[in-house]
């Protein structure tokens, strides 16, 4: 319980596979505490004694096949079992009662639902509570006419209403969610891939300072060394890790300077290499200061907490050549500069990582068709430069 506790609490760090078994968890706990008053309810019930052997043990495999399937970290499989478990008692309630509370049961089925935040899940299972509610509704009017004889004139196509409108209104929450997620996933690819790209260029360029200065890299520093082998000495220690002999702490850290002056894919080669010796590897592959990777990132993401950023205005400049100008000979005119400025002048990096190199016509051509090159010209003006680039090669180098 309190390693649950402590999961809920730290929800925020987890993935999504993480977050997904947590809700798993959650719901089980709920479903063990509804089945166990499920039990009691169906052995005094006065039910037929088949009844009362089914649902227990029905109720009892199910959720020890979720439970099997969560342990084994089956985790989208023991959501569905858990979700079949908890829709075999709600049935069991809404069919055996025939009374209004039975109805209040299908939204709580629908919530559980919901609290996955899954839209196939939701469709799927969703619509199959509120598809049976509908026609138990109906097979409930003369409980509700009862009802609505106390002075409570509710026609049971409001109830009905109801439960479709809760259906529809969370469905089309799903469908917005998701279009919004996948734009801003979008979005995130497309600039981690540009912080990344320029990650690597200012490595590159710190890489070659330091062979210029003759400045040797950090990695190689002997103040830094002891300074790594002081503070996984400190973590060893903790409770948060397993403990180590102060000989098996130099002996890791001393691994971990080795690997950056060779390449992970060689050693992961080597046959005669230990499990234990390429599982290292590959963590610490992950930290290699000379390496555009985790490590690198985060530094960079450390000091620039340190630094005052640009001040950009995007509002006083378009980057868009429809937006820049009103009319298509502007827009042309734009165009040719843009290709002039490419073929002429040096924009691209060279096989070393240098800004040292002007762009051919074909890579010209190729980055005028891309995706991205949308964002600042149309597909009339690219059409206009494949039509006519036989021109452009001639008169705008």
């Amino acid at each position: 319980m309190t390693s649950l506790i402590d999961n809920i609490k730290r929800s925020g760090l987890l993935n999504r596979t993480e977050i997904l078994k947590l809700k798993v968890t959650l719901v089980m706990v709920f479903l063990l505490i509804f089945g166990v008053l499920t039990i009691p309810v169906s052995i005094f019930e006065g039910l037929s004694l088949n009844i009362r052997i089914i649902v227990p043990l029905t109720f009892t495999f199910l959720f020890l096949v979720s439970f099997l399937l969560l342990f084994f970290n089956k985790t989208r499989w023991a959501m569905h079992f858990s979700i079949y478990t908890f829709l075999g008692l709600t049935y069991y309630y809404v069919a055996g009662s025939g009374q209004l509370y039975g109805y209040f049961l299908l939204f709580i089925t629908l919530s559980v639902i919901i609290f996955y935040q899954d839209i196939t899940t939701y469709i799927i299972y969703g619509g199959t509570v509120t598809v049976f509610g509908v026609f138990y509704i109906g097979t409930i009017t003369d409980d509700l006419m009862v009802i609505e004889d106390a002075n409570l004139q509710v026609s049971p196509l409001i109830y009905q209403v109801i439960l479709l409108g809760f259906f529809i209104v969370f469905l089309i929450h799903f469908i917005l969610k998701d279009s919004i997620e996948e734009t801003l996933s979008k979005e995130y690819y497309e600039s981690e891939k540009l912080i990344q790209r320029f990650q690597d260029h200012a490595l590159s360029y710190v890489q070659d300072y330091e062979e210029r200065e003759s400045i040797p890299p950090l990695y190689e520093d002997n103040f830094f060394r002891l300074k790594v082998m002081k503070i996984s000495k400190f973590m060893a220690e903790s409770d948060e890790f397993e403990l180590m002999e102060d000989e098996d702490i130099e002996e890791i850290s001393e691994f971990y300077f080795f690997l950056h002056n060779h390449h992970i894919d060689f050693i992961m080669q080597k046959d005669n290499l230990s499990s234990i010796t390429k599982d290292y590897a590959l963590q610490f592959n992950k930290y290699l200061m000379n390496k555009n990777n985790h490590m690198n990132s985060m530094i960079f993401k450390l000091l620039c907490e340190f630094k005052q950023p640009y001040s950009l205005d995007f509002k006083r400049y378009e980057h868009n050549f429809d937006e820049m100008f009103s009319n298509r000979t502007n827009r042309i005119i734009a165009l040719g500069l843009l290709y002039q400025f490419l073929r002429r002048e040096v924009t691209q990096f060279d096989k070393w990582g240098r800004v040292d190199k002007v762009m051919t016509h074909q890579e010209i051509k190729v980055l005028f068709t891309s995706k991205p090159m949308r964002k600042f010209i149309s597909f009339e003006d690219m059409n206009f430069f494949l039509k006519n680039e036989a021109l452009f090669m001639e008169k705008l180098v």
